[in-house]
């Protein structure tokens, strides 16, 4: 919900009635069809309130996160980093080293 918010604070629903007014733009379009998008476009079209479509957006937000997720708990050697940690990012940088010196033709 936070990150949703946080791109309605940033602009989103401004861009998004832009592409929507745009003639190069339609319903069809992948990227119309992506999730804020897709509920924008709806708001638009007043077949949904603000609220509702924040609610929306919101919802298959949460739901598109847990789906990848569970991907990548399925995916053998993930390595998890929490976000804020202050120890995170030398421990990634310390992986990198230790990759790029085990084998120089892996694509990170």
């Amino acid at each position: 919900r936070q990150r949703f918010l946080q791109m309605l604070n940033d602009g989103f629903l401004a861009e998004a009635e832009r592409l929507y007014h745009s003639p190069n733009f339609d319903p069809s379009l992948p990227s119309m069809r992506s999730v804020g998008y897709q509920q924008a476009w709806q708001y638009f079209r007043g077949e949904l309130s603000h609220q509702q479509m924040v609610k929306e957006a919101t919802r298959e937000t949460c739901s598109i996160a847990k789906r990848q997720l569970t991907w990548i708990r399925n995916q053998a050697g993930v390595m998890w980093n929490v976000y804020g940690d202050k120890f995170s990012a030398d421990r990634v940088a310390q992986l990198i080293h230790s990759v790029l010196q085990n084998d120089s033709k892996v694509n990170l």
